[in-house]
């Protein structure tokens, strides 16, 4: 783990750790002591130490959200409200932008394919399998692992699969798989587009029924 944004001020503000944090997060500290591009603050002066464990604590919740830890998982371990992670990961996504583009006009051209991948996965909150499928309108980090998962993650693989296969994915549904065959094109057999948007209005009549039935009056004794 590396964190980049030490010293940085475009990275605040910090996610400060806890005082029950403290112990977890200098542990984190000394296991990527040397992956560092500063020296660790002296214990001693406790306002440098407590900004650098900001800075670890920051860098951490950020490896999480890359590595699709769920939000409430976020909230949990690192006591990070989504407000300040968006804050975050908007910093970071722009700290990542910035060195990519420096360094395309300092010619290191090895590093600007790896930023470039980089500051997508903080964007989408994605390991990089995940990203060619995270491009497509209506697909986030949840809806990608779950077409992935069922084997579908490519591209070429949305276009192959029938329609009935992608309504069929958890959290799909016939609406969204229209929307990807629209955006990923592949040929759709006209019995099958029949046959979805049947299943479409028998999803929707199914919704409209239980919005509407109205709710039982029961006696309390």
């Amino acid at each position: 783990m590396v964190a980049p944004h030490l010293q940085n001020p475009d990275m605040h503000p910090l996610l400060r750790p806890r005082r029950r944090e403290y112990d977890e997060v200098e542990s984190l500290a000394m296991e990527h002591e040397e992956e560092f591009a500063c020296e660790i603050p002296d214990y001693d002066d406790m306002i440098e130490f407590e900004q650098f464990l900001g800075e670890v604590k920051t860098a951490a919740v950020l490896k999480a959200w890359i590595d699709e830890v769920s939000e409430n998982d976020l909230l949990e371990r690192f006591s990070v409200e989504p407000g300040d992670r968006y804050s975050a990961i908007l910093n970071a996504e722009w700290l990542l932008y910035a060195s990519q583009e420096l360094a395309k006009v300092l010619g290191i051209v090895g590093y600007t394919k790896h930023l470039s991948q980089l500051t997508e996965r903080v964007r989408h909150g994605v390991k990089a399998e995940l990203l060619p499928l995270v491009k497509l309108r209506g697909i986030g980090r949840v809806r990608a692992r779950m077409l992935y998962n069922a084997g579908l993650r490519t591209v070429e693989s949305l276009k192959r699969a029938p329609i009935s296969r992608l309504a069929g994915v958890p959290l799909i549904g016939v609406k969204l798989a229209r929307l990807i065959k629209e955006q990923v094109g592949g040929v759709v057999e006209e019995e099958e587009w029949r046959r979805l948007e049947e299943l479409e209005a028998e999803q929707k009549a199914l919704t409209t029924f239980i919005e509407e039935e109205p709710g039982e009056d029961k006696e309390i004794n």
